[in-house]
């Protein structure tokens, strides 16, 4: 598959509904987000829908712990974008599990987006607004610890001088006067290991 193609492919698969979107991904209506991070979502409807009807008591399509991104929309079905904003969360349970297959034969779907982002903001999806949900279909406890490694590497400042040290940054240590290679003679940098 060429660059061009998986780019096309790519795109489609982020368009709004229909037969080249991916069928992973939902459009569904905000109800309610309660004060503990919990979104409630109604009439979710995959943008490709499978040919067979779903069993939801044996599919593991939006099923509890499933990873899941949630993206806010402007309008119902509008296709995503690369800039898009993805708040992650993990698809748990109204209430007993037993209801769940009734809560998603009803369009039903409960997101809890506090446990990944701890400072989750319950007035972020407005009732009401569209979003579309990603079902990422792989068990949320497995990636609970990358993602909030990733989310507080992007908070914080590499140690390190921002990692000038750690051959992260583009320039050229030498010509940066506060490098610790510019602090050597010439023949401790000559037998320096890192250079070798």
């Amino acid at each position: 598959l060429c660059g061009n193609c998986a780019a096309k492919s790519v795109k489609e698969h982020m368009g709004g509904p229909g037969h080249k979107a991916s069928t992973h991904i939902y459009d569904c209506k905000v109800k309610h987000v309660d004060s503990d991070g919990v979104a409630f979502f109604t009439d979710f409807e995959s943008r490709n829908p499978p040919q067979a009807q779903i069993h939801w008591r044996t599919t593991k399509r939006l099923s509890p712990p499933n990873l899941v991104g949630v993206v806010a929309l402007k309008s119902q079905g509008n296709s995503l974008e690369a800039t898009d904003l993805i708040k992650w969360g993990e698809i748990v349970y109204h209430g007993h599990s037993r209801d769940e297959e009734r809560r998603r034969q009803n369009k039903q779907l409960a997101v809890n987006l506090s446990t990944i982002a701890a400072d989750f903001d319950p007035d972020y999806f407005e009732e009401g607004s569209y979003v579309a949900v990603i079902d990422c279909m792989t068990f949320v406890p497995e990636w609970i610890p990358v993602l909030k490694a990733l989310q507080s590497q992007c908070r914080a400042r590499l140690p390190f001088d921002s990692g000038r040290y750690l051959n992260l940054m583009k320039s050229n240590p030498f010509e940066n006067k506060n490098s610790v290679l510019n602090t050597l003679s010439p023949d401790e940098v000559a037998s320096c290991d890192i250079l070798t």
